[in-house]
């Protein structure tokens, strides 16, 4: 998403006020915000109207003695429509203005500084929904809504994830266990909609750059702890990493084994083969990856394993990126979630 313009407009004796908004709202997501302080409101209003999103602090340092409809109404009401800008009023302090803004993008601060100040960072996240006011997780929601954080081995993100989504401009969510870090991070893309095509430290380069300028809510449930530092994106990230009951692991029959072994191949290449219409390369890499390694370590045939794999990396080692047989937005896919 290309960086949003902000203009605030405000009198020059409520810059202190229109600063720590600016710092909030920069702190949440990808907004350029500038600021105009030439009054009469009306005239500055008028001219950041010519970017994509105005914002008008009312005050009494800043509000006419008299508001005149013929005057205001053009200025408020018509001319965003007509140049496509969405404008926003903020009341910093009891003044008279016309009570009917009230109904379009007011965000009332008489009260206090924080609730308003998410309503507008909802407004600014989606401006054709009507913000709405959440309740409750007031400690999560200073530590993760309120600025990019981390938070380890939550028990559980659901009352959160359900209640507090509007924080967020996207939610990725990824159940880590019996991951590798390329299927980690290969999900992450795929449900945040970014094409994730080259190796996997190149890979998470992509996801810091795309994440350095969108505000994501990413929830990992049954992470390993080794991989903490993999979704250490950075930028206007929140990661949460949830804990979860450790998988059952079975001892095998041993009289059964070698034939467990030979179907466990043969359903990798029908994997395979529903993977390769589907473009699905980097999942089709994964599967051909693991079935390399069965063969490998029980001295099974691999030649045609290696041979599949060759063609669609670089190199045959099993390591390489999809090459240009891939289309430029694959990516991979939720192919091993439960």
């Amino acid at each position: 998403m290309a960086l949003r313009s902000l203009i605030i407009c405000h009198a020059p004796a409520d810059a202190a006020l229109a600063g720590e908004l600016a710092n909030f709202l920069s702190a949440n997501l990808s907004v350029e915000i500038s600021f105009d302080t030439q009054m009469p409101l009306l005239g500055a209003v008028e001219r950041a109207i010519s970017a994509p999103f105005a914002l008008a602090l009312f005050s009494p340092a800043s509000v006419p003695e008299t508001w005149k409809r013929a005057e205001w109404e053009p200025g408020f009401l018509q001319a965003p429509e007509e140049f496509g800008s969405h404008l926003g009023f903020a009341l910093l302090a009891d003044c008279k203005f016309p009570e009917i803004l009230r109904r379009e993008r007011f965000f009332d601060f008489t009260a206090g500084f924080l609730e308003p100040a998410r309503l507008m960072k909802q407004w600014l996240f989606r401006p054709t929904d009507l913000p709405r006011r959440i309740f409750g997780h007031g400690e999560l929601r200073a530590q993760l809504s309120d600025r990019p954080g981390t938070l380890r081995d939550l028990d559980s993100a659901a009352p959160f994830l359900t209640e507090c989504t509007l924080d967020f401009e996207h939610i990725c969510r990824v159940d880590a266990r019996g991951r590798t870090a390329a299927g980690i991070l290969g999900e992450t893309g795929s449900v945040l909609g970014h094409s994730l095509p080259e190796k996997t430290e190149r890979n998470r380069e992509l996801l810091v750059e795309y994440l350095a300028e969108q505000r994501a809510l990413l929830i990992y449930d049954n992470m390993p702890p080794e991989y903490d530092e993999l979704v250490a994106f950075g930028g206007l990230a929140t990661v949460i990493t949830t804990t979860g009951p450790s998988p059952v692991v079975s001892v095998p029959d041993m009289a059964t084994l070698p034939d467990r072994l030979e179907k466990s191949l043969r359903a990798g290449w029908e994997v395979c083969e529903f993977l390769s219409p589907l473009q699905r390369y980097a999942e089709k890499i994964e599967v051909l990856r693991m079935m390399l390694e069965v063969a490998t370590r029980k001295g099974l045939s691999d030649w045609s394993i290696r041979h599949e794999l060759s063609f669609l990396t670089d190199d045959s080692a099993g390591d390489g990126r999809i090459l240009r047989t891939a289309p430029t937005d694959a990516g991979q896919l939720s192919l091993f979630s439960e």
